[in-house]
């Protein structure tokens, strides 16, 4: 999970914005809420019901 978040951070800062919001939009479907901070993120994890 931090590799990734990792890569979304390289992604934002390189203005990829797309694959930015991919790999936030992949991480929320595992669960994981990814909140932007003006000095970097947060996240925690979602719980899915079902």
């Amino acid at each position: 999970m931090e590799l990734l978040l990792n890569f979304r951070m390289d992604a934002k800062k390189n203005k990829d914005f797309a694959q930015s919001d991919k790999i936030r939009d992949e991480l929320l479907k595992l669960g994981i809420v990814v909140k932007d901070k003006k000095d970097g993120f947060d996240w925690e994890l979602e719980y899915l019901s079902g």
